[in-house]
């Protein structure tokens, strides 16, 4: 069975027992493939749902549940299965078309028996009495089909809001395939809707596919997998994880990295002293690190002999070829990464797992509008994190980079209470060179963040790195503006956000095809506005005075960007 559903695009039997979605028609890069809105939309911040959630933890079912995760899961299913039950039956129908592994089936990949298990016993409860008069509109639907509704939703739906943190479902959109990178489309969310552009020329009659990833998207091909196993609940088989080198993996080569005694990397030990405090100077570390490109002795990983099953890792350096296996490439630091090096896990997954802890406190300071303490223990943490990556899996692997932007962050945080704290008074000696080397250490985190993605995905870097490169010029543009600072350090800072912003927005002149975050291009509206517009030669933007429309600044501002870099 075949079916058009949108000008251009087809829907038919993949081969597999499924449907997804083909072209019609050939697509030019950068030309708008679909553009759909959600047919229904669960936000866990909206009263209704927080009150849906209070009254199914007080149902004999959710009592019963120990766990406080599985407690939450049991919630939320419920939630989820109250909204599907008010629905009309046309948005009921477009739920139940769309495909999800079969509650009661076996148990699949990952840890989706869990879910379904959650699942089948939250349509259980909203269907009994007991639960309360809130579910009451739960208990005309069948027990299966109640089942599927969380189910669906956890392996359908897109992170949709202003916070991207809502459930949105979309009937065409969810049809589309995965694979990782931006092989044929890329997403753009806005509001309720979400907007897929061609990343390149695609012909009439091509499978239409797009990376699920979001914070995963270029993280090392194990990380990705995992994470498409634990949340989406399959094996990803894509030709970037099965046929090609892994650029987000790089590692020391175990046989010609310069090493110390303790097997850690030469470079970065004298700049950091000893790993376990997490103390020392990251613009020395940066200046060693040459932001990752100075160590040429790595391994790096082609999948395509992973799956012939020979040796995949490759250096370049000495032309050594080794087995794919981290025990051995990793030998030399084994010690040296204490407890993450017994994680059943492997080392790799268990140190993204603490970046990833760290990650939601550095967004849960920030979300609160709070500033972080000079000698605030989240400093420390993250610093240890980043030395111990840098040490033992070089900085040009992925979790280097995730704990640069965790710095990154964190100094931001810091600075931002120093420029809040001075003008509210006058600021110590020993308080302004603090901001001052801050200052430094910004502008050389928002670089390496920033040039780690531009050199492996310069698409990719744009939606992944920008933001907060942007963030830290914008930090450093009210650095400039701060009077307690000498004159020195405030062109220093002025300096800094010019350099930044002219980078972010050559990224944009050279992908000007992709479709950019609006809070992104928000970001670099108000730097290029504060920063002194005759060193910022950015290009056209059409999307910049469509941010507000009738503002002068946006018109302003979008005539000065005519000059193309």
């Amino acid at each position: 069975m075949e079916a058009t559903t949108n000008n251009g695009i087809i829907m038919k039997p993949d081969g597999h027992g499924g449907h997804a979605l083909f072209s019609s028609r050939p697509f030019a890069r950068g030309e708008l493939v679909l553009h759909e809105h959600a047919f229904l939309v669960y936000d866990p911040h909206s009263q209704r749902a927080r009150q849906w959630v209070a009254q199914a933890k007080r149902s004999p079912a959710a009592r019963a549940v120990r766990d406080p995760e599985l407690r939450a899961m049991l919630c939320h299913s419920m939630a989820f299965q109250l909204l599907y039950a008010q629905a009309t039956r046309e948005v009921q129908e477009k739920v139940q078309s769309l495909y999800c592994h079969e509650v009661g089936g076996d148990a699949g990949p990952g840890d989706q028996a869990v879910y379904a298990t959650q699942a089948l016993t939250a349509a259980r409860a909203v269907r009994c009495p007991s639960s309360g008069a809130a579910f009451q509109p739960c208990r005309s639907h069948d027990e299966m089909a109640l089942a599927r509704v969380p189910m669906v939703f956890n392996t359908n739906s897109f992170g949709i809001g202003p916070g991207h943190d809502s459930y949105g479902l979309l009937h065409l959109a969810a049809r589309f395939n995965h694979a990782c990178g931006l092989r044929c489309l890329a997403r753009l969310k806005e509001g309720d809707s979400v907007k897929f552009v061609a990343t390149r020329d695609i012909a009439a009659g091509e499978l239409l596919s797009h990376d699920y990833h979001d914070s995963h998207a270029m993280a090392p091909t194990p990380l990705r997998r995992l994470h498409l196993l634990e949340d989406k609940f399959f094996h990803c088989t894509c030709d970037l994880c099965t046929l090609q080198v892994d650029r987000f993996r790089a590692l020391p080569c175990p046989r010609c990295a310069v090493r110390t005694a303790d097997g850690t990397l030469e470079p970065f030990a004298a700049c950091w002293g000893t790993r376990a405090s997490g103390r020392g100077n990251i613009s020395a570390l940066m200046s060693a690190s040459g932001n990752d490109r100075a160590t040429s002795a790595v391994v790096t990983c082609d999948m395509a002999l992973v799956t012939a099953g020979t040796s995949p890792w490759s250096c370049e350096g000495c032309g050594g070829a080794f087995p794919d296996s981290i025990p051995l490439l990793l030998a030399p630091v084994w010690g040296a990464l204490g407890n993450l090096a017994t994680d059943p896990a492997g080392p790799e997954v268990a140190l993204e797992r603490q970046l990833a802890a760290a990650q939601e406190t550095v967004a849960a300071v920030q979300a609160a509008g709070k500033a972080l303490d000079p000698d605030a223990s989240l400093f420390h943490t993250v610093a240890a994190l980043h030395v111990t990556s840098c040490t033992c899996l070089g900085p040009a692997h992925w979790c280097s980079w995730r704990a640069k932007q965790l710095l990154l962050g964190s100094r931001r945080l810091q600075l931002r209470g120093f420029l809040a704290s001075a003008a509210r008074r006058p600021a110590h000696a020993e308080e302004v060179a603090e901001a001052a080397y801050w200052l430094s250490e910004l502008r050389l985190l928002a670089d390496a963040v920033f040039s780690w993605a531009w050199d492996r995905s310069p698409p990719q870097a744009f939606g992944q790195a920008a933001q907060p490169a942007l963030d830290a010029a914008t930090c450093l543009l009210d650095a400039a503006a701060c009077p307690t600072l000498d004159v020195k350090h405030r062109a220093e800072a002025a300096a800094g956000a010019r350099t930044i912003v002219a980078a972010v927005g050559q990224a944009r002149a050279a992908h000007s095809y992709m479709p950019a975050p609006r809070e992104v291009l928000e970001a670099l509206l108000a730097a290029v506005a504060r920063a002194p517009a005759a060193s910022l030669q950015l290009p056209p933007e059409p999307q910049l005075a469509a941010l507000a429309p009738g503002s002068a600044t946006a018109a302003a501002l979008a005539a000065q960007l005519k000059v193309t870099v």
